[in-house]
Formats: C-alpha cells, sequence, structure tokens
C-alpha cells in the first residue's frame, strides 16, 4: 500500500474505504480494516468523523533566520514550490494599505495576490504591497519569483517585522487553499523596512494549519554576573533583554 500512499496527491481526497481496498488488493475486508488501522497509527493515514479516511501530508516548514530563503527551503525538504499568480496590478491604497506602509490613503500601490503550492497541494495564500513607485519596471512575472529578494537587491531592506496569529479560514482562504468551513489557518503578516525605516513591502501570508509550520533559531549569549539574561541576534547586531525575545524573533529578515 506504500506505493499508493506515496503518489497520493491530493491532501483533500478521500482514501479508499475498506470495501474499496478489498476489490483493489483481492484481500479480506478484515485484512483491509486492519491495513488502515496500521497506518493511522504509523501517522500515515487519519480518521475524520463523518468524511472519511486522509492521507497525511508532511508540514511545509518555514524557518525564520537572517537571509533565509522560503523557496529553497521547500525544495531541500523535496517539497519544490509552485507559485500560482491570482492578481498583479497597481490601484489606489484604501485605509487599512495605506495603514500597512506608512502612506497617505489614496497612494498608488501595487498589490499581488499569488497561491504557493506543492505537489499541486496548495498550502499558502500571499498577499503582497509595495509603493508603486518602486515598482515601476515590474511585470506580472514579478509575482512567480521571490518579491522579497527583487526589493532587497533593487532598493535594501533591514528589518522585517512579523506577527503570527491563528484563527479560522475565511470564506477566500478556503477557497483558494481547498479547506473546510472552520478549518484552522496560521496567518503571518509582515512588513520591511530600509535603512532609513521606510516600509518598502507589506502583506499576510495565510498557510494552511495542517500543512504548515515555522521554526525560529536565535543565539543566546549567558549573561555577566549581575546583568539581565540576553537572547543576542547576532545576525543583525542588536541585544534584546531575555523578556522581549519573542518580539524580537519576529523582527528577523526573511527571502520568500
Amino acid at each position: 500500500m506504500f506505493p499508493i500512499l506515496s503518489h497520493w496527491e491530493n491532501v483533500d481526497e478521500r482514501f479508499y474505504t475498506d470495501e474499496e481496498l478489498t476489490r483493489l488488493f483481492d484481500v479480506s475486508r478484515d485484512t483491509a480494516r486492519q491495513a488502515i488501522s496500521g497506518l493511522v497509527e504509523d501517522g500515515l493515514l487519519t480518521r475524520v468523523r463523518g468524511r472519511g479516511t486522509f492521507v497525511v501530508f508532511p508540514a511545509v516548514e518555514e524557518r525564520f533566520n537572517a537571509g533565509m530563503n522560503f523557496e529553497q527551503q521547500w525544495a531541500d525538504r523535496g517539497t519544490p514550490m509552485q507559485i500560482r499568480r491570482l492578481a498583479f496590478e497597481i490601484r489606489a491604497a484604501d485605509a487599512d494599505v495605506a495603514a500597512r506602509l506608512a502612506l497617505p490613503v489614496g497612494t498608488e500601490i501595487l498589490y499581488i495576490k499569488r497561491m504557493r503550492s506543492t505537489a499541486g497541494v496548495p498550502i499558502a495564500l500571499d498577499h503582497r504591497y509595495l509603493p508603486a513607485r518602486l515598482v515601476k519596471e515590474w511585470g506580472p512575472e514579478a509575482a512567480e519569483a521571490s518579491i522579497l529578494h527583487r526589493v532587497w537587491e533593487e532598493h535594501g531592506l533591514s528589518v522585517g517585522d512579523f506577527t503570527i496569529t491563528a484563527d479560522l479560514a475565511d470564506e477566500e482562504a478556503r477557497l483558494h487553499l481547498m479547506l473546510p468551513e472552520g478549518a484552522p489557518v496560521l496567518i503571518r503578516q509582515l512588513r520591511y523596512h530600509n535603512a532609513a525605516g521606510d516600509i518598502l513591502l507589506a502583506g499576510q501570508t495565510v498557510h494552511r494549519a495542517d500543512l504548515a509550520r515555522y521554526s525560529m533559531q536565535v543565539p543566546l549569549e549567558k549573561p555577566a554576573d549581575g546583568e539581565q539574561p540576553f537572547a543576542k541576534l547576532v545576525s543583525l547586531g542588536l541585544d534584546v533583554p531575555a523578556n522581549d525575545a519573542e518580539d524580537a524573533l519576529l523582527r528577523l529578515p526573511e527571502c520568500e
């Protein structure tokens, strides 16, 4: 049965029933049921009450550190990223987008919407906002590569601000990420600043919570006698009190 699992591509497609496995492998129903139970115990299948049995896909991990590249991380784990452009348009910033970019309402911005998948399974829905003055030479193909890398190379970036929250998928996320009502998602809000503090890129990513996770690593430095414990972010040259380290973790540059 392992060859079937290794080539199973649709995370939302119900796996074979006991009866279907009985016909497929010409075995008894008890044998099929035992095989399914064993795969559930091994974490390769999961049972969802009222829906059936489904293949468990490994979660995509996105690791935060200075200069990391999400696209390369996906590829290194054997889950190469596919990007599908959903929107690429110049528009006037509404109040929400203007606040994200610290611009006046009505300023022209570039809005990019895209979906990231692996093996045909949608993992993440990206929304990105950039000041239009920075991207006059950009074409739609820019949405299908690392947006951050291009901004970084063309204009320079120093710090990324991130906030990660858990929520339930809204209608848009359910549509694009193929999720049922009530499914959990991870939402990462982001803003990237240059050395002068200007925000050059902002947005959010909605991840399927069942197929994505974040990880972080911060170098620690033992304090001298009498000093408050510090987590030292060597890559940025920042010394952060330990009780502020959680916030500091969300101020690391990233590539995506």
